[in-house]
């Protein structure tokens, strides 16, 4: 099986790189294309912590003060 990068570009002539996947080196690709899903899998994650962390000290103390303001409001109304 062969592996490869290419791009045509004007005239039809191609450039590239490639490798021929051999029981040889089967195990180093399978690393490389590992380690780019493992990068890949990790960015995607960090950004999902950031957005959660962001929610957790930004959205929700406004929802919870929101919650609050409002409680008090309807206690001091059923005062008057």
């Amino acid at each position: 099986m062969f592996v490869g990068f290419s791009r045509r570009v004007r005239g039809g002539l191609r450039l590239g790189a490639g490798m021929r996947l051999t029981k040889r080196n089967f195990l180093y690709m399978a690393f490389i294309v590992l380690m780019y899903y493992i990068a890949y899998i990790s960015i995607v994650g960090s950004i999902w912590l950031i957005a959660a962390i962001c929610y957790v000290c930004f959205v929700l103390p406004v929802k919870l003060i929101v919650k609050a303001v409002k409680s008090k409001q309807d206690a001091l109304t059923e005062d008057v």
